[in-house]
């Protein structure tokens, strides 16, 4: 279930958006595709993060 206050938050639609269109909604799932595409939601994660560490995490 999604809280009602995460729609306010851009970044949060984001990465559920993201989850959604591969279906997931499993940690389980997460595991699956992260195995096969190591770098799926790295974009949308970076987006939580200062501009200033975007180099470091990618």
């Amino acid at each position: 279930m999604v809280k009602s206050w995460a729609s306010l938050m851009e970044r949060t639609q984001l990465l559920l958006n993201a989850l959604v269109a591969k279906d997931i909604d499993s940690r389980t799932q997460l595991k699956e595709v992260w195995s096969a595409q190591p770098k799926y939601l790295l974009d949308v994660y970076c987006d939580w993060l200062p501009e200033s560490l975007h180099a470091q995490v990618r």
